[in-house]
């Protein structure tokens, strides 16, 4: 009788041996992809960091090109004030070539 109780537990230990590797291999399989998704996972962010440091770059630029434009758009506001004011008043600028002139 005893060693057929021990033969049924040998048998029942060989049947928890085998469900302990399947679940073995399945975690080492499961280790893997998850492995594999971190590869992928720290890629994409390396990609997204470039991108992002590239659109603050770009961002950057353009930021200095609008202030450049605002600058230009200002002066170009002050030259037509400029304009418009020689061409509301020519008796103004004839009088000071006229005074420039005569004190030769």
């Amino acid at each position: 009788m005893q060693v057929a109780t021990l033969k049924i537990e040998l048998e029942l230990q060989e049947i928890q041996l085998q469900q302990l590797e399947v679940r073995r291999t399945r975690l080492q399989q499961q280790k893997q992809k998850l492995k594999h998704v971190l590869r992928r996972t720290a890629s994409e962010n390396q990609r997204l960091r470039f991108l992002q440091e590239q659109k603050a770059r770009q961002l950057e630029q353009t930021q200095q090109e609008l202030q450049a434009l605002r600058e230009s758009y200002r002066a170009l506001q002050v030259l037509q004030e400029i304009s418009s004011t020689l061409t509301q008043n020519p008796s103004h600028e004839r009088a000071e070539t006229e005074s420039s002139g005569s004190s030769d």
